[in-house]
């Protein structure tokens, strides 16, 4: 038992050597300090790890390493939820439950970080109207969004925006989705604005205008050289439908 106390120890001391070394943030040192083993294999899963994997990926790598299971990350949100049920430690469980798709989790787990003084969250009643969105409650996140129009108008509205666009077209409003899809398709940093909004002037039968979307995105991702994973999924599919159009062109 000494021996296991002190190999225990002498973790916790090196997870926080990294800590300090890396320029993580210093609540990590609190929860490997306050949680003796659990709190040394939770930092060791979110913030170790997926740092030796992009290493390994970056360029001058000999090999590409296989990325992280998503539920590696969520089983350890979960065990440090269950140690401590803290607001940050609920809506990092939800955002694992958003990556790996159980959007009915996500959705509980905002909801019940909603309370004290986090009841008018601005991060965390985005977080709840995405989920909503995802899981198909439309309405009831377009309550979120207005929610959060009401508590703080100026966080992230861009994002707010386009959920909304989403939740319009989720319960059959085409009118105001494509509304809302063309303003913010014009002031969104990324490419899911547009794309989603020739998606579904594609829908509708305007095919025309949708492959000038579907143009303009694929040249502002050329001129910005969009490298990023999640952007690379709406380029990939924004090229599937300009071929379907125009396959001379490609």
């Amino acid at each position: 038992m000494p021996l296991l106390i002190l190999l225990i120890a002498l973790v916790q001391v090196a997870c926080i050597l990294h800590v300090y070394r890396s320029g993580r943030s210093y609540l990590w040192a609190l929860v490997i300090l306050s949680l003796p083993l659990l709190g040394s294999v939770v930092y060791y899963l979110l913030e170790v790890l997926p740092a030796a994997f992009a290493a390994q990926q970056a360029p001058g790598a000999r090999a590409p390493a296989p990325r992280a299971d998503p539920h590696v990350r969520l089983h350890a949100r979960l065990a440090a939820l269950a140690q401590c049920p803290s607001v940050n430690n609920k809506t990092a469980a939800a955002d694992e439950y958003m990556r790996c798709g159980a959007y009915a989790h996500a959705v509980e787990l905002y909801g019940d970080a909603l309370t004290g003084p986090h009841a008018d969250d601005p991060k965390v009643l985005l977080g709840l109207a995405h989920a909503q969105v995802n899981h198909g409650s439309c309405e009831t996140a377009l309550s979120t969004l207005d929610r959060l129009c009401t508590v703080e108008p100026r966080f992230r509205p861009e994002e707010a925006r386009l959920l909304r666009a989403r939740a319009f077209e989720g319960m059959g409003d085409t009118e105001k989705a494509l509304a809302e899809y063309e303003e913010v398709a014009l002031v969104y940093l990324g490419l899911e604005a547009k794309c989603r909004y020739a998606l579904l002037l594609r829908r509708l039968g305007f095919s025309g205008h949708a492959e000038r979307v579907f143009a303009d995105l694929l040249e502002h991702a050329t001129r910005m050289r969009s490298n990023i994973e999640s952007e690379r999924a709406w380029i990939d599919l924004a090229r599937r439908h300009v071929v379907k159009v125009q396959p001379e062109g490609m």
